[in-house]
């Protein structure tokens, strides 16, 4: 390799001989378009000469002081050693192809390095000698504080009534609300005469959105009666937890674990239910909850996707645990039926059971039916007579016992008793299988949940409720585990006496005992209670009646949380149970679970789902907790229980006890629920329920961005980690979807993508209220339509303007764009006054850019452009969404279905002209719209689509932003009419050719070619981005890449090729050839002169014209070189790469001394007659790295 001196050496010989005006022998021209100065001017591109004369009034001046000077490149660290006459304005020479040295290094290692790299942005848009002298100056800015004096008797102190309903509640009521933001600004009497006109318009005219609140209207129901704490919580947790199992289990619980480990089962047990109950108590006190019982809180907390699985799961629970409660009070009468000598029923005692629990059932269900007042007697009945149960079975402990007690193990209290029972006597048995068996009795904890929306004080009333109840239940248990092992031996034959030994002050065992055939006792016989009770059959009323209870709690429990998820329409088909009858009894969902119960009971053998249904109630248990803790871990403001006792680590560790739990239990039945729990999540979530109930997954997903964000900020850059993050200046993006779409295919989902929209008008209030609607119909579109974008409006009169502050002010912290994309401006060269500033905007968009250290990318579509608004308006389109997403089939078909979710795109019954544009926007209908803003918020926005398919064509700023015929003066029954219409419309050519042309980067092309034109070396973004476009989930998914480059020197061409197909080996990207072109710095043709000089020809300059930002003939003559290494490009193009589906070549950067015209020119010429073309230039820094 040659030197770095000599390099420069002959460089500025070549330029020398350029300045002289020579050519060589085969017509190339020997200068590299790097050192024409301002003294030289040529009228055109033909000759060499001009007339000094007649141009001199719209030249410009040459530069005072320029001097000469042939410009080494500097690196950063030597601009300061330049020599203060230095100036490089015409100098181009800093920018050279790639070449592979800047990637060996990263972005520290180039900032420190000592040798030449490539250019900054800034020393090519200025110079290095003004890049040297740059200096980063930031004014402080000033405010100017003022203070109104006007309308503030409209302003009211907070209020609770302002805080009791919701937004739709609050925009039906009759009440006075606070004042709006409207009325404070311009006052009540100008907000009510909008308010009026709004009235009239809506009386007029039915609002599409209307469907969407019916279901929110309230109804005149009478007041709810509230309860206290002892009937809506104490009782229903009492009845649930304390069963049949206390008479039942207790003794054999102490006769295996012995009393010691049994009252440990017991307390276990409380601690599970505790640690759930503080849960409960916290995020049941965190404002008002409504009728759903758990459903409702794991929902409001977690959103729908987990209330939903958890709801039904919780629901089924409750329809199974009827069952086993009807079950066993069924087979215990058909067991009396048998020791009385009755007999059996159906001659079968599985049909018994099955015949008793269904006839139990129907009496519950219409007990139930009669009206709360009625069951809560009910239930009140039986919860007293359990109580006198209870005391007669410790009544019963205390009387020395009978000689049949005694034949049956019972000793009475006994030190003898309690030391044999004391410590475990495991058989087949440990203490996790006697834990598991008794903890399904204590698993009635959520029935405490169900009447918090009828209690007069939730924040008091459940925690004491529940609490009281959990510790009456837990003493009964204790009390039954101690009374069991002191008073009843573990084994007795039944057949004599026990016998107490004086030497051993034990008792005597019994030789059945050795190989455990004895009949009674409190390993053998489980009828403790009875057996030792005062009177035997108040236990078994006792349990009849905690049974019974327990059953109809449950019965009740399943239909009103069925209710709750029918309600807010989790699942399809289920609105039918969500009707409620007279006494606010949801009857449908009462049958409908009463039938799935009696289901259930048909099986008449239940054992096999036992630990299931006890399994069921601990996953609602555990999802109450993690709840709970999710709402405190997110900590969202909105979170403020009024329960302090809680901690969200107690609630966390509840969860993963209860899971623990769960497995202890069976493991099977464990696995089984978490299957159906998922497949329940996967539905929810893949059903996309539109609910917006504030849940602490909306907080989580907040704190952890906002986390995310912050890290990120603090972590530097790496170039392997380098993403494009696109600002993409597209205008309104549903009229230039095409161009979306195409940026898309850039990011797919895995960078930033913001699509920004410089409104042209000046702000003021009418315009934000516009631009809120706007925001909210684009955002909705472009989630109809599957495209990862955020939109920003931006209000500014001038396009300029508002791009140089969207430049600055789009992303937050390291989620800013890094690349400005634009569609190329196909009318730049009419010669009118707005088209010649239009343009000279545009160019300084790209310069502003540049400035701001972004990179930039200017997409041709062909001949064609993006704008698609006057076609959509033309063919008088109403639902760009169906037209976008309508498929192949369908467009060659050339039918569209009018009606259902694609209804009436094409409205051919009025074909009128919508796209009057006067530049006014009218007030009173910017009010009206704000009203209609106000109404809808943006979660019914998305889910209501007509609102933003048919009724504003949003796409059109046109109708947007400007007035139109007052809509009030529509039929609206003509309205309705076209909207709901189902007919077939037959689609014209135009609209064949609309559809296709609004799919062009939406569809893949198979077999795609993709053409890369690095002529310089920008960093690597115009190689990274071809490459991104040909990944999966791009239009051009598995394109062939050729990238093409100029040689170095044509006698290095081969060697050239080697090194930049090694760099592309090392930067791991895939190509299918590589080539280099020799001849880029050749003469254009003549013809391709004169098609430059046709396009630039309404944008010269004359003597009659000469308007600063026409083409003069110094501009001409200064910047020929670069003239002809564009046009020469065009050639290049046209010749290999004319048949590619995509070309991308390195955008020229458009120095301060270029004219915008100009610059234009070059652009449109380069880009003529070609397919689509991605010119893009990156910031000079690297983006590929071969490194890991």
């Amino acid at each position: 390799m040659r030197d770095s001196a000599s390099a420069h050496a002959e460089e500025a010989s070549e330029a020398a001989k350029s300045l002289a005006g020579e050519t060589t022998e085969d017509g190339d021209y020997p200068g590299t378009c790097d050192t024409l100065t301002r003294h030289q001017s040529m009228p055109s591109l033909h000759s060499g000469g001009h007339n000094a004369e007649g141009s001199r009034n719209y030249l410009r001046p040459p530069k005072e002081g320029f001097k000469q000077v042939m410009f080494a490149i500097p690196s950063d660290n030597q601009l300061d050693a330049l020599p203060e006459g230095y100036n490089d304005a015409a100098e181009i020479t800093l920018e050279r192809p790639p070449t592979i040295d800047n990637y060996r290094m990263t972005i520290q290692n180039l900032r420190n390095s000592r040798q030449p790299i490539r250019p900054s942005m800034i020393e090519l848009m200025h110079g290095a000698r003004e890049a040297a002298r740059a200096q980063k100056e930031s004014p402080k800015p000033s405010y100017d504080f003022c203070s109104d004096a006007a309308e503030i008797t409209l302003e009211r102190p907070p209020t609770i009534d302002n805080y009791r309903m919701t937004i739709q509640n609050l925009r039906n009521s009759r009440q006075p609300i606070r004042p709006s933001m409207i009325e404070l600004m311009h006052g009540a009497r100008e907000a009510a005469r909008a308010q009026k006109e709004y009235e009239i318009q809506r009386s007029n005219q039915a609002r599409p959105a209307d469907d969407v609140y019916d279901r929110f209207k309230p109804r005149s129901i009478p007041e709810e009666k509230k309860i206290d704490f002892f009937q809506g919580v104490f009782i229903p947790v009492f009845t649930n937890i304390v069963g049949s199992l206390l008479y039942l289990r207790n003794g054999w619980v102490a006769g295996q674990a012995g009393i010691i480990a049994g009252l440990a089962v017991v307390l276990l047990s409380t601690l599970v239910c505790v640690v759930t109950a503080v849960s409960i108590c916290g995020i049941s006190s965190n404002g008002i909850i409504r009728k759903g019982g758990l459903y409702y809180l794991v929902s409001r907390s977690l959103g729908p996707e987990f209330g939903g699985s958890i709801g039904a799961i919780f629901a089924l629970a409750n329809a199974m645990m009827a069952s086993l409660y009807v079950v066993s009070v069924a087979e215990t009468v058909s067991d009396l039926m048998s020791e009385n000598d009755y007999g059996f029923v159906t001659n079968n005692k599985i049909n018994d059971i099955r015949l008793f629990g269904i006839l139990i059932c129907l009496v519950l269900m219409l007990i139930t039916f009669a009206g709360p007042d009625i069951e809560q007697s009910f239930t009140l009945f039986m919860f007293s007579l359990y109580f006198l149960s209870f005391f007669n079975w410790c009544l019963g402990s205390i009387i020395p016992p009978n000689d049949d007690q005694r034949l049956r193990g019972m000793t009475g209290y006994s030190f003898a008793t309690i030391s044999q029972n004391l410590l475990p006597a495991w058989r087949g048995e440990d203490f996790i299988s006697v834990f598991a068996v008794f903890f399904p009795g204590m698993t009635g904890l959520m029935a405490g949940s169900m009447f918090i929306n009828s209690l007069r004080d939730p924040a008091r009333d459940v925690p004491l409720g529940m609490f009281t109840s959990i510790a009456v239940c837990s003493l009964f248990n204790l009390i039954g585990v101690f009374i069991s092992g002191a008073t009843m031996l573990r084994d007795v034959s039944g057949l004599s006496f026990p016998v107490y030994d004086n030497v051993t002050n034990e008792w005597e065992s019994f030789t059945c005992a050795e190989n455990f055939t004895c009949k009674y006792g409190l390993m053998n016989f489980f009828q403790v209670a009875e057996l030792e009770a005062a009177w035997g059959p108040l236990i078994i009323a006792g349990i009849f009646a905690m049974s019974l209870s327990s059953t109809m709690t449950n019965l009740d429990n399943g239909p009103q949380i069925f209710q709750a998820i029918c309600k807010d329409q989790l699942f399809p088909f289920v609105r039918y149970f969500s009707k409620e009858y007279d006494l606010s009894i949801p009857q449908r969902a009462y049958i409908f679970f009463s039938l799935i119960t009696m289901g259930i009971i048909l099986i008449g053998d239940l054992n096999i789902i036992n630990g299931l249904v006890s399994n069921l109630f601990l996953a609602a248990y555990a999802s109450v907790n993690y709840a709970c803790f999710d709402a405190s871990f997110a900590k969202s403001p909105g979170f403020r229980p009024s329960f302090r006792f809680y901690n969200m680590w107690l609630s966390l560790a509840s969860s993963a006890l209860c899971i623990i739990v769960m497995f202890i239990i069976s493991w099977i039945s464990a696995l089984i629920i978490f299957a159906f729990f998922f497949i329940l999540f996967i539905y929810m979530n893949h059903r996309h329920v539109e609910a917006n109930w504030g849940s602490s997954v909306q907080a989580n997903s907040y704190r952890i961005a906002l986390t995310s964000l912050l890290k990120l900020a603090n972590i530097e850059e790496h170039v392997k980690n380098y993403r494009p993050q696109i600002l993409l200046m597209c205008g309104n993006p549903a009229a230039r979807s095409t161009l979306l779409d195409f940026a898309a295919n850039i990011t797919k989902d895995n960078s930033l993508l913001i699509a920004a929209h410089v409104v042209p008008y000046a702000p003021c209030e009418r315009l934000f209220v516009i631009v809120r609607r706007l925001d909210i119909q684009i955002t909705a579109w472009l989630l109809a339509n599957k495209i990862k974008a955020f939109y920003l409006p931006f209000a500014n009169e001038n396009v300029r303007s508002g791009a140089q502050h969207l430049l600055q002010i789009a992303g937050l912290g390291k989620l800013r764009p890094n690349i400005l994309m634009i569609g190329f401006k196909s009318c730049w060269n009419r010669r009118s006054r707005d088209s010649l500033y239009a343009t000279i905007d545009y160019v300084g968009i790209i310069k502003d850019a540049f400035e701001n250290n972004f990179g930039v990318g200017i997409l041709r579509n062909g001949n064609e452009g993006f704008d698609l608004s006057e076609t959509l308006l033309e063919l008088n389109v109403c639902d760009i969404t169906a037209l976008k997403q309508n498929n192949q089939n369908d467009s060659a078909n050339g039918t569209l279905l009018h009606g259902g979710d694609n209804a009436s795109y094409l409205d051919t019954e009025n074909m009128t002209d919508e796209t009057s544009f006067n530049g006014s926007i009218d007030s009173r209908r910017s009010r009206r719209e704000e009203m209609n803003f106000n109404d809808v918020n943006s979660a019914d926005m998305v889910k209501t689509t007509t609102l933003y398919r048919r009724t504003t064509k949003f796409f059109a700023d046109s109708i947007v932003f400007n007035s139109e015929k007052n809509r009030s003066e529509e039929d609206p029954k003509s309205s309705l009419s076209r909207k709901r219409g189902l007919r077939t419309t037959l689609l014209t050519e135009k609209q064949k050719k609309l559809t296709i042309q609004m799919n062009r980067f939406h569809h893949k092309i198979k077999n795609g070619v993709i053409d890369v034109w690095w002529l310089y070396d920008d960093g690597g973004l115009t190689l990274l981005i071809p490459h991104l476009l040909r990944l999966p989930k791009a239009y051009l998914e598995g394109a062939k890449l050729r990238v093409f480059t100029q040689a170095s020197s044509q006698m290095c061409t081969e060697a050239d090729e080697r090194n930049m197909a090694a760099m592309l080996s090392k930067f791991r990207i895939e190509y299918a050839d590589v080539r280099i072109i020799p001849d880029i710095k050749r003469a254009p043709s003549p013809a391709t002169i004169r098609d430059f000089e046709e396009i630039i020809e309404p944008m010269r300059a004359t003597e009659s014209d000469h308007r600063p930002g026409l083409i003069t003939d110094f501009d001409l003559s200064s910047q020929k070189c670069r003239t002809f290494r564009q046009l020469r490009t065009k050639e290049l193009l046209q010749q290999h790469s004319s048949q590619a589906d995509l070309i991308v070549v390195t955008l020229p950067v458009p120095r301060l001394e270029i004219n915008s015209c100009l610059y234009m020119g070059w652009l449109d010429l380069m880009t003529r007659d070609l397919p689509p073309v991605l010119m893009i230039r990156g910031n000079q820094t690297s983006v590929l790295t071969f490194y890991s």
